[in-house]
C-alpha cells in the first residue's frame, strides 16, 4: 500500500469476493436497463473526476 492508499473489495451477498469482471458486467446491465448513454465502468470514473474537477474539488480529494 502506497500513501494513504486504501484498497477496497466489493463483496456478494454472501460476503464472497466479486469478481472484477461481474462489476463490469452488472454496469452494463444498468446502463441497458435504464436505457443511459453507453459508458463502461472504468469511464465512469473518468466522468465522475472530470465533474469534481468542473466543482473546483481538491484533487487530492479526488485522487
Amino acid at each position: 500500500m502506497r500513501g494513504n492508499s486504501i484498497n477496497l473489495l466489493f463483496t456478494k451477498t454472501n460476503g464472497f469476493p466479486s469478481h472484477l469482471d461481474s462489476m463490469s458486467g452488472r454496469w452494463r446491465e444498468i446502463v441497458e436497463r435504464h436505457n443511459l448513454p453507453k459508458l463502461t465502468f472504468h469511464g465512469l470514473r473518468h466522468t465522475y473526476a472530470s465533474f469534481m474537477i468542473s466543482k473546483n474539488v481538491n484533487f487530492k480529494i479526488i485522487q
